[in-house]
Protein backbone atom coordinates (compact mmCIF):
# COMPACT_ATOMS: atom_id res chain seq x y z
CA UNK A 1 0.00 0.00 0.00
CA UNK A 2 1.44 3.15 -1.20
CA UNK A 3 2.18 5.52 2.12
CA UNK A 4 1.51 9.22 1.84
CA UNK A 5 5.01 11.27 2.97
CA UNK A 6 4.65 13.93 5.27
CA UNK A 7 6.80 16.42 3.31
CA UNK A 8 6.61 19.42 5.94
CA UNK A 9 8.09 16.62 8.55
CA UNK A 10 10.65 15.30 6.26
CA UNK A 11 11.80 19.02 5.42
CA UNK A 12 12.10 19.93 9.27
CA UNK A 13 14.22 16.40 10.07
CA UNK A 14 16.60 17.47 6.82
CA UNK A 15 16.66 21.00 8.07
CA UNK A 16 17.44 20.03 11.76
CA UNK A 17 20.13 16.94 10.45
CA UNK A 18 21.95 19.84 8.32
CA UNK A 19 22.49 22.44 11.36
CA UNK A 20 23.69 19.39 13.42
CA UNK A 21 26.71 18.89 10.49
CA UNK A 22 26.89 22.43 10.18
CA UNK A 23 27.06 22.81 14.59
CA UNK A 24 29.54 19.61 14.61
CA UNK A 25 31.94 21.20 11.77
CA UNK A 26 32.12 24.44 14.50
CA UNK A 27 32.93 22.51 17.08
CA UNK A 28 35.80 20.75 14.94
CA UNK A 29 36.89 23.88 14.09
CA UNK A 30 37.19 25.59 17.60
CA UNK A 31 38.78 22.62 18.58
CA UNK A 32 41.75 22.23 16.23
CA UNK A 33 42.23 26.13 16.58
CA UNK A 34 41.97 26.13 20.73
CA UNK A 35 43.99 22.92 21.06
CA UNK A 36 46.28 23.54 18.07
CA UNK A 37 46.33 19.90 18.16
CA UNK A 38 48.89 18.64 15.90
CA UNK A 39 48.22 17.01 12.73
CA UNK A 40 50.23 16.02 9.16
CA UNK A 41 49.99 18.42 6.36
CA UNK A 42 48.05 15.74 4.57
CA UNK A 43 45.75 15.37 7.35
CA UNK A 44 44.79 19.35 7.31
CA UNK A 45 43.86 19.42 3.52
CA UNK A 46 41.57 15.90 4.08
CA UNK A 47 40.10 17.81 7.51
CA UNK A 48 39.26 21.13 5.37
CA UNK A 49 38.17 19.69 2.21
CA UNK A 50 35.40 16.97 4.59
CA UNK A 51 34.72 20.71 6.18
CA UNK A 52 33.81 22.58 3.03
CA UNK A 53 32.00 19.54 1.16
CA UNK A 54 30.21 18.97 4.30
CA UNK A 55 29.10 22.84 4.67
CA UNK A 56 27.88 22.86 0.62
CA UNK A 57 25.65 19.93 1.22
CA UNK A 58 24.40 21.38 4.12
CA UNK A 59 23.71 24.31 2.34
CA UNK A 60 22.20 23.13 -0.89
CA UNK A 61 20.30 20.39 1.28
CA UNK A 62 18.61 22.97 3.21
CA UNK A 63 17.82 25.50 -0.15
CA UNK A 64 16.58 22.40 -1.99
CA UNK A 65 14.16 21.12 1.30
CA UNK A 66 12.92 24.41 1.06
CA UNK A 67 11.91 24.24 -2.21
CA UNK A 68 10.48 20.93 -1.75
CA UNK A 69 8.58 22.72 1.06
CA UNK A 70 7.50 25.29 -1.61
CA UNK A 71 6.43 22.88 -4.10
CA UNK A 72 4.25 20.77 -1.43
CA UNK A 73 2.55 24.53 -0.72
CA UNK A 74 1.39 24.87 -4.22
CA UNK A 75 1.04 21.21 -4.96
CA UNK A 76 -1.90 21.05 -2.15
CA UNK A 77 -3.41 24.01 -3.42
CA UNK A 78 -3.56 23.31 -7.07
CA UNK A 79 -5.55 19.83 -6.06
CA UNK A 80 -7.73 22.35 -4.02
CA UNK A 81 -8.47 24.70 -7.03
CA UNK A 82 -8.71 21.93 -9.57
CA UNK A 83 -11.31 20.79 -7.15
CA UNK A 84 -13.31 23.83 -7.44
CA UNK A 85 -12.94 23.73 -11.13
CA UNK A 86 -14.74 20.32 -11.35
CA UNK A 87 -17.61 21.64 -8.61
CA UNK A 88 -18.23 24.20 -10.97
CA UNK A 89 -18.14 22.63 -14.51
CA UNK A 90 -20.67 19.88 -12.31
CA UNK A 91 -23.13 23.15 -11.62
CA UNK A 92 -22.81 24.09 -15.13
CA UNK A 93 -23.32 21.00 -16.48
CA UNK A 94 -26.14 20.34 -14.38
CA UNK A 95 -27.94 23.46 -15.49
CA UNK A 96 -27.05 22.66 -19.00
CA UNK A 97 -29.08 19.73 -18.52
CA UNK A 98 -32.13 20.96 -16.76
CA UNK A 99 -32.16 23.85 -19.78
CA UNK A 100 -34.47 21.89 -21.84
CA UNK A 101 -36.81 20.55 -18.81
CA UNK A 102 -37.54 24.50 -18.16
CA UNK A 103 -37.81 25.31 -22.05
CA UNK A 104 -40.80 22.40 -22.18
CA UNK A 105 -42.57 23.90 -18.88
CA UNK A 106 -42.34 27.13 -19.80
CA UNK A 107 -43.71 25.96 -23.73
CA UNK A 108 -46.15 23.70 -21.65
CA UNK A 109 -47.61 26.72 -19.95
CA UNK A 110 -48.14 28.57 -23.10
CA UNK A 111 -49.81 26.44 -24.94
CA UNK A 112 -52.71 26.65 -22.03
CA UNK A 113 -52.27 29.89 -21.87
CA UNK A 114 -51.00 30.15 -18.23
CA UNK A 115 -48.83 33.52 -19.38
CA UNK A 116 -48.53 34.81 -15.72
CA UNK A 117 -47.47 31.71 -14.38
CA UNK A 118 -44.58 30.94 -18.03
CA UNK A 119 -43.42 34.87 -16.60
CA UNK A 120 -43.14 33.59 -12.95
CA UNK A 121 -41.30 30.47 -13.74
CA UNK A 122 -38.95 32.17 -16.73
CA UNK A 123 -38.07 34.81 -13.79
CA UNK A 124 -37.13 32.28 -10.80
CA UNK A 125 -34.91 30.85 -13.78
CA UNK A 126 -33.40 33.83 -14.77
CA UNK A 127 -32.53 34.71 -11.26
CA UNK A 128 -31.00 31.04 -11.21
CA UNK A 129 -28.56 31.60 -13.91
CA UNK A 130 -27.44 34.95 -13.03
CA UNK A 131 -26.49 33.65 -9.35
CA UNK A 132 -23.98 31.07 -11.41
CA UNK A 133 -23.02 33.59 -14.34
CA UNK A 134 -21.97 36.41 -11.98
CA UNK A 135 -18.90 34.19 -10.63
CA UNK A 136 -18.12 34.03 -14.05
CA UNK A 137 -16.79 37.57 -15.29
CA UNK A 138 -13.31 36.56 -15.25
CA UNK A 139 -11.14 35.13 -17.95
CA UNK A 140 -9.39 32.73 -15.02
CA UNK A 141 -10.97 29.73 -14.42
CA UNK A 142 -9.35 29.18 -11.22
CA UNK A 143 -10.70 32.42 -9.79
CA UNK A 144 -14.03 31.65 -11.19
CA UNK A 145 -14.34 28.24 -9.47
CA UNK A 146 -12.95 30.13 -6.34
CA UNK A 147 -15.53 32.19 -5.98
CA UNK A 148 -18.12 30.13 -6.72
CA UNK A 149 -16.98 27.61 -4.21
CA UNK A 150 -16.86 30.17 -1.60
CA UNK A 151 -19.94 31.45 -2.34
CA UNK A 152 -21.51 28.35 -1.79
CA UNK A 153 -19.96 27.93 1.24
CA UNK A 154 -20.96 31.20 2.42
CA UNK A 155 -25.00 30.58 1.71
CA UNK A 156 -25.00 27.80 3.71
CA UNK A 157 -24.19 29.75 6.68
CA UNK A 158 -26.55 32.05 5.91
CA UNK A 159 -24.03 35.04 4.67
CA UNK A 160 -25.01 37.25 1.74
CA UNK A 161 -22.69 37.34 -1.09
CA UNK A 162 -22.62 40.58 -3.01
CA UNK A 163 -19.93 40.51 -6.41
CA UNK A 164 -19.06 43.34 -7.89
CA UNK A 165 -16.48 42.08 -11.19
CA UNK A 166 -14.93 44.84 -13.72
CA UNK A 167 -12.27 43.60 -14.46
CA UNK A 168 -11.73 40.17 -16.87
CA UNK A 169 -7.68 39.50 -15.13
CA UNK A 170 -6.28 39.56 -18.58
CA UNK A 171 -2.45 40.03 -18.26
CA UNK A 172 -2.48 39.49 -14.50
CA UNK A 173 1.14 39.37 -13.49
CA UNK A 174 0.55 36.63 -11.13
CA UNK A 175 -0.07 32.90 -11.35
CA UNK A 176 -3.59 32.07 -10.65
CA UNK A 177 -2.56 29.43 -7.76
CA UNK A 178 -1.29 32.30 -5.93
CA UNK A 179 -4.21 35.05 -6.64
CA UNK A 180 -6.68 32.33 -5.28
CA UNK A 181 -4.59 31.52 -2.73
CA UNK A 182 -4.80 35.23 -1.15
CA UNK A 183 -8.64 35.63 -2.45
CA UNK A 184 -9.24 32.23 -0.98
CA UNK A 185 -7.29 33.31 2.75
CA UNK A 186 -9.20 36.64 3.22
CA UNK A 187 -12.43 35.56 2.23
CA UNK A 188 -12.10 32.71 4.77
CA UNK A 189 -10.88 35.09 7.48
CA UNK A 190 -14.46 37.66 6.30
CA UNK A 191 -16.90 34.52 6.86
CA UNK A 192 -14.93 33.67 10.15
CA UNK A 193 -15.81 37.35 10.96
CA UNK A 194 -19.22 36.66 10.41
CA UNK A 195 -19.97 33.57 12.31
CA UNK A 196 -20.94 35.43 15.32
CA UNK A 197 -23.02 38.04 13.98
CA UNK A 198 -26.76 38.31 14.51
CA UNK A 199 -27.66 40.78 12.21
CA UNK A 200 -27.90 40.23 8.83
CA UNK A 201 -24.66 39.14 7.13
CA UNK A 202 -23.18 40.25 4.06
CA UNK A 203 -19.62 39.65 2.18
CA UNK A 204 -18.82 41.61 -0.60
CA UNK A 205 -15.95 41.12 -3.52
CA UNK A 206 -15.13 43.49 -5.52
CA UNK A 207 -12.59 43.08 -8.43
CA UNK A 208 -11.25 46.36 -10.54
CA UNK A 209 -8.85 47.81 -12.85
CA UNK A 210 -7.42 50.64 -13.80
CA UNK A 211 -3.97 51.88 -15.82
CA UNK A 212 -1.91 51.00 -12.78
CA UNK A 213 -3.02 48.30 -11.63
CA UNK A 214 -5.43 45.13 -10.66
CA UNK A 215 -7.63 45.99 -7.58
CA UNK A 216 -9.23 43.50 -4.90
CA UNK A 217 -11.57 44.41 -2.41
CA UNK A 218 -13.56 42.43 0.08
CA UNK A 219 -15.31 43.56 3.04
CA UNK A 220 -17.64 42.19 5.81
CA UNK A 221 -19.98 43.71 7.87
CA UNK A 222 -18.46 41.33 10.87
CA UNK A 223 -17.28 41.98 14.70
CA UNK A 224 -14.69 44.29 13.24
CA UNK A 225 -11.02 43.73 13.88
CA UNK A 226 -9.27 46.06 17.43
CA UNK A 227 -7.24 49.15 16.55
CA UNK A 228 -4.82 47.52 18.48
CA UNK A 229 -4.50 44.46 16.46
CA UNK A 230 -4.84 45.75 13.46
CA UNK A 231 -1.04 45.88 12.52
CA UNK A 232 -0.52 42.16 13.93
CA UNK A 233 -2.52 40.47 11.54
CA UNK A 234 -0.15 40.43 9.03
CA UNK A 235 2.70 39.00 11.42
CA UNK A 236 3.20 34.70 11.03
CA UNK A 237 2.04 33.12 13.91
CA UNK A 238 -0.75 35.92 14.90
CA UNK A 239 -4.16 34.43 15.12
CA UNK A 240 -7.60 35.83 16.25
CA UNK A 241 -9.12 32.23 16.25
CA UNK A 242 -6.89 30.81 20.05
CA UNK A 243 -5.76 26.86 19.72
CA UNK A 244 -8.03 26.58 16.16
CA UNK A 245 -5.93 29.02 13.78
CA UNK A 246 -2.16 28.72 13.13
CA UNK A 247 -1.75 32.78 12.64
CA UNK A 248 -0.29 32.17 8.43
CA UNK A 249 -3.29 32.75 6.09
CA UNK A 250 -2.74 36.77 6.26
CA UNK A 251 1.03 36.60 6.98
CA UNK A 252 0.94 34.08 3.74
CA UNK A 253 -1.52 36.54 1.55
CA UNK A 254 0.95 39.69 2.59
CA UNK A 255 4.39 38.18 1.61
CA UNK A 256 2.69 36.69 -1.64
CA UNK A 257 1.44 40.24 -2.85
CA UNK A 258 4.06 42.13 -1.73
CA UNK A 259 6.35 39.56 -4.07
CA UNK A 260 4.87 40.70 -6.94
CA UNK A 261 5.03 44.63 -5.72
CA UNK A 262 1.96 44.99 -4.71
CA UNK A 263 0.30 46.10 -1.52
CA UNK A 264 -2.36 45.40 1.15
CA UNK A 265 -3.80 46.89 3.90
CA UNK A 266 -6.84 46.70 6.27
CA UNK A 267 -9.54 49.01 7.92
CA UNK A 268 -11.76 47.93 10.65
CA UNK A 269 -14.71 49.57 12.88
CA UNK A 270 -17.14 48.29 14.68
CA UNK A 271 -19.61 48.44 11.25
CA UNK A 272 -17.08 46.38 8.74
CA UNK A 273 -14.02 45.14 8.17
CA UNK A 274 -12.42 46.19 4.30
CA UNK A 275 -9.23 44.60 2.92
CA UNK A 276 -7.92 46.23 -0.12
CA UNK A 277 -4.96 44.80 -2.26
CA UNK A 278 -3.54 45.60 -5.56
CA UNK A 279 -1.17 44.23 -7.78
CA UNK A 280 0.40 46.61 -10.32
CA UNK A 281 0.84 46.01 -13.98
CA UNK A 282 4.16 45.17 -15.31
Amino acid sequence: MKKNIDVKKTVYIIAAINFIQIGALIIVAIYLALYKRRIYSNEYVVIIVIIITTFLNSIISIRDTYYLFQTEQQKRFLEDTLTRVEDLNFILREQRHDFLNHLQVVHGLIEIDEYFEARNYIEKIYADIQKISSFLKTSNPAVNALLQAKNLYAQKRGISVSLHVSSRLEKLPMPSWELCRVLGNIIDNAIDALESVNRDKILCIEISEDIKSFNFKISDNGIGIPDSIQKQIFERGFTTKGDSGQGLGLSISKEVIEEHKGSINVTSNAEATVFEFSIPRV
